[in-house]
């Protein structure tokens, strides 16, 4: 890690970053899940040549992405808040960053909702604006490519490495039809009973 570190170091936008994280011993957070057959990618510290802009924002996600990974975890304080009407309790929450530790690092592809609630507690609410709305709930959505991924992920079908390719699968052998809202064809309803 040490010489991917120095390596990098003498990449515009990135010294700093590792400067300040060379400081302590060099330890990533590799989080919960792990996939042996697929280990973490991570740059080598050699300096690209020559990159499209496409191409550049990949590596510097790359880079971003391994450089956070060595930084001190994040804190975020979450609130909740009970409003009493008239005895019907409603709930609001909101969420805001502390100390942002490795956000600082991977702030560009970083995408958090900051909802900071400034009440205290007992404090009374006067006219706040209420709005009484006629809804029905709606049914879920219906699965996308991405949706599915993370399904399978859930249920620990498959491997990061072959779950792309199984659902590519399902839409070649025509079981699948429509890729922002996937819908089964009447032969993927078909091999379903047969199977059954």
């Amino acid at each position: 890690y040490t010489k991917i570190f120095q390596k990098l170091a003498t990449q515009e936008g990135y010294e700093r970053f590792c400067r300040e994280l060379m400081r302590k011993p060099l330890r990533p957070h590799n989080g919960k899940k792990s996939d042996p057959a697929h280990p973490a990618l991570f740059p080598t510290g050699e300096v690209p040549g020559k990159l499209d802009e496409r191409e550049a924002k990949l590596y510097d996600l790359v880079v971003r992405r391994f450089l956070a990974t060595f930084a001190l975890p994040a804190v975020r304080e979450t609130v909740g808040v009970t409003v009493d009407v008239h005895g019907e309790k409603f709930l609001a929450r909101g969420t805001r960053t502390i100390e942002e530790q490795w956000h600082v690092i991977y702030k560009p592809y970083l995408r958090l909702e900051e909802e900071e609630l400034q009440v205290k507690e007992t404090q009374e609410l006067h006219h706040p604006v209420v709005s009484l709305l006629d809804k029905q709930t709606a049914p879920p959505k219906r699965y996308t490519p991405a949706s599915i991924i993370k399904e399978l992920e859930r249920k620990a079908l498959g491997t990061k490495a072959t779950r792309a390719g199984i659902i590519e699968n399902l839409f070649e052998r025509n079981y699948l039809e429509g890729r922002d809202a996937i819908e089964v064809t009447g032969f993927g309803l078909k091999i379903i009973v047969v199977l059954e």
